[in-house]
């Protein structure tokens, strides 16, 4: 796994104070944007400009995509199952491995009008930057984020034995808990709120819906 996707990982299951929807504008390498919508853990939806968005809802996680000018959606619950016929063994693995360090430096960095401090994360011989901030309104745009990423590993690989509090308590013990910037990763471009209504989180109307688990 990237070490670009660990500051990630390490913000698991953050809870969140701001009651605002947000929207927020990340850069991603190998693609322009992602845009996060977070209103709260069931409200959670992910777009990105060419490949349509993913989304978190009461009734369930689908990924939808553009195909041949129709919009189809897949039901990404039962994708664990589908895979149990792979072997998952490297992403267990890696919740098996030694966990990642972080140190503040004296550094402090801006990102999109927000002023964070730089910390250096250590898994084993690897070393990167991360930018972090203890801004509510990050930090709740950063739980969405995580908690759409933490929904989509457990449907991979739903035994792994990932420490989730070991991680939660390395990341709050830097006291800054939202991401803004990694080295190679996500850049944080804007954050502003929004009202965007309870449909813009369901999957729309008439949609086709495909099983991952090919139930």
């Amino acid at each position: 796994m990237r070490l670009t996707v660990l500051p990630l990982l390490l913000l698991l299951l953050l809870a969140s104070t701001a009651q605002a929807e947000l929207k927020g504008t990340f850069s991603v390498p190998g693609q322009a944007t992602m845009t996060i919508h977070y209103k709260d853990n069931d409200h959670i939806r992910l777009d990105t400009p060419s490949q349509g968005f993913m989304l978190i809802s009461p009734e369930g996680m689908y990924t939808v995509l553009s195909q041949g000018g129709m919009r189809i959606a897949f039901d990404m619950s039962g994708m664990g199952d589908m895979l149990k016929q792979f072997d998952t063994k490297a992403l267990d693995d890696f919740a098996d491995g030694e966990p990642p360090t972080i140190t503040a430096t004296d550094r402090k960095e801006t990102v999109a009008g927000f002023t964070g401090r730089v910390h250096t994360v250590t898994m084993g011989d690897l070393t990167s930057e991360v930018v972090l901030t203890d801004d509510e309104d990050v930090v709740a745009l950063t739980e969405g984020f995580l908690a759409a990423i933490t929904r989509l590993g457990q449907s991979i690989s739903p035994h792994s034995g990932l420490d989730i509090e070991a991680m939660l308590h390395i990341i709050r013990d830097t006291g800054y808990p939202g991401i803004l910037k990694q080295d190679q990763g996500v850049v944080l471009r804007s954050l502003e709120t929004v009202e965007m209504g309870d449909a813009f989180y369901k999957l729309p109307e008439n949609i086709q819906v495909m099983n991952m688990g090919g139930r």
